[in-house]
């Protein structure tokens, strides 16, 4: 007689995994949604409402996991990676010479070359003074430093790290000094300068944040290799997003300008007290708080008020400038500005933006331009209003 819950429990065990679901952010801005099939050096494939589609990676901007995967920031051991990784973790043995072992939830004893550690970081109780903490962070050290905690302040010796466990040993001038580890807020390893390939992208997990140079997605579960050379494997339940942005993308609220001219409508000098006030404003609206365009918000983005000319010397090898334009919410229907754009002294657009009409979606080639200038321009109506955002104004490849 066959045994109905044996050939249940088979079927169960032979289902295919489900995909996990991801959302897929483009540079062009397009969204697509869908379980997440495939990620190769060449393209991701989902599997969408309407069948499987494929993207060619090098579109990629941003790929966001579905699921409980927020970042953990409570673990008292972070490590710093000399390639800008970051790892989290409950606890780290050193012995002094090439390795080290970081307890961690995401991969349990993880084995790690000593010489890949710049830095490591204990938390103590709320984990404050990060000032304090970065600040010794930009030193240039002969040797490592162990940072101490001394009561609401910071303070740190320069030798050698002989051992890390439940005390550090540390080689003070040929001293050998053990130092509790609740005494410790950190370690800075002395490491020389490393000539490192440049990242493809971050990938966020839930207690690491990693710099990763190669990324695929096999076997059901992504498959990587960061920029100092660690390779690791990740499920998709850990993972929260992945930027891909690096080198593709520079928002313009993050280039410092070449030169900023503001010309008020009627013709009176504007003090140097008060000149700040008229500047571009970058990822933030005029009057503060988050730029809005039509309902519309954005964490990035330039504030300007008519008249303003904003010029940037743009980085080479980008060929797309991509923005929205409208005028802030805040104003309600109010505000009329003629918005220009040149590069190299060439007008590229001239478009009329107003609070009671549409968004004005911008996206223009920029190939070899080396000068971009913003020109916000009077409207209509003299500069009442004349609020103008530009939501997510970024120059791409």
């Amino acid at each position: 007689m066959i045994c109905y819950a044996t050939l249940l429990m088979a079927a169960v065990l032979a289902a295919p995994e489900q995909a996990p679901r991801a959302e897929v952010v483009q540079l062009d801005g397009v969204r697509v949604e869908g379980g997440l099939l495939d990620l190769s050096e060449e393209h991701i494939v989902l599997e969408t409402s309407a069948g499987e589609k494929s993207i060619d990676r090098r579109a990629l901007l941003t790929i966001r996991l579905a699921g409980e995967n927020e970042p953990k920031d409570t673990l008292p051991v972070h490590l710093e990676m000399i390639d800008g990784s970051r790892l989290r973790g409950t606890s780290l043995q050193f012995d002094g010479k090439g390795a080290m072992q970081l307890d961690s939830d995401l991969w349990g004893e993880l084995k790690l070359e000593s010489r890949h550690v710049a830095a490591v970081r204990f938390a103590g109780e709320g984990m404050p003074l990060d000032g304090q903490w970065n600040e010794i962070r930009t030193l240039r050290p002969a040797a490592d430093l162990l940072v101490i905690r001394k009561d609401d302040a910071l303070d740190y010796v320069e030798g050698r790290v002989l051992e890390v466990g439940e005390k550090v040993v540390f080689d003070l001038d040929g001293d050998l000094i053990n130092v509790r580890l609740s005494k410790v807020a950190g370690i800075i390893f002395l490491r020389p300068e490393a000539s490192l390939p440049d990242p493809l992208g971050v990938v966020h997990a839930s207690t690491a944040s990693l710099q990763v140079r190669r990324l695929n997605w096999r076997e059901g579960q992504f498959q990587l290799t960061t920029v100092a050379g660690m390779e690791l494997k990740l499920p998709a339940k850990d993972v929260r997003l992945i930027d891909l942005a690096a080198g593709k993308i520079r928002f313009l609220s993050d280039l410092e300008p070449a030169a900023f001219e503001y010309q008020p409508f009627l013709p009176l000098p504007v003090s140097t007290a008060v000149a700040p006030f008229f500047g571009a404003r970058r990822d933030l609206a005029r009057e503060g708080g988050e730029i809005r365009i039509a309902g519309r918000t954005f964490a990035k983005g330039l504030a300007l008020r008519s008249r303003s000319q904003l010029d940037y010397r743009l980085p080479a090898g980008y060929s797309r400038l991509q923005a929205t334009a409208g005028i802030d919410d805040r104003i309600h229907g109010a505000g009329n500005v003629q918005l220009k754009i040149l590069g190299d002294g060439k007008e590229l657009l001239s478009v009329a933006v107003a609070g009671d009409r549409p968004a004005e979606g911008i996206d223009l080639a920029i190939d070899g331009v080396k000068r971009l200038t913003i020109i916000v321009d009077y409207g209509s109506d003299s500069d009442l209003g004349d609020y103008l955002n530009l939501g997510d104004a970024r120059i791409t490849k």
